[in-house]
């Protein structure tokens, strides 16, 4: 269930922000697919936004298929994977103050394309959110 995860983040958002919240855009790094992104997100920002009353964003990005991509991993080796392409409402974006969401940080590359194509639109991001950061030995 996402409640307590909803919760959690909420709790930190409105110490964080307090009332401002009411003012503020909360958007998720889309999943990989679109039925992913409907699971893990759909009901998840629905509920952080009713506790913290910010402003849902996400029916305003959307997944809309998958493209291949070539990747380095952490052994510098290229490797073909499939990447999500995704549709923006840009023109809602434009003057809000956004709050990123995403579930696991490795090196922050998807949220920095993520708040950089928000940015670009004119939104202004002003944190990032995760759940966990992905340790491992090299």
């Amino acid at each position: 269930s996402h409640e307590a995860v909803a919760q959690m983040t909420a709790a930190r958002m409105i110490e964080e922000h307090g009332s401002g919240c009411s003012h503020m855009v909360f958007s998720p790094v889309p999943a990989s697919s679109v039925r992913k992104n409907e699971i893990r997100y759909m009901d998840f920002c629905r509920r952080v936004c009713e506790l913290t009353g910010a402003i849902n964003g996400y029916d305003h990005v959307r997944v809309c298929g998958e493209r291949l991509a070539v990747h380095e991993n952490r052994k510098a080796e290229k490797e073909i994977r499939k990447v999500s392409i995704i549709e923006f409402d840009e023109e809602w974006f434009k003057g809000k103050t956004v709050i990123v969401f995403d579930d696991v940080i490795t090196r922050g590359v998807s949220f920095g394309i993520y708040a950089n194509r928000l940015e670009s639109f004119g939104a202004n991001v002003i944190e990032g959110i995760f759940l966990a950061r992905t340790h491992y030995k090299v």
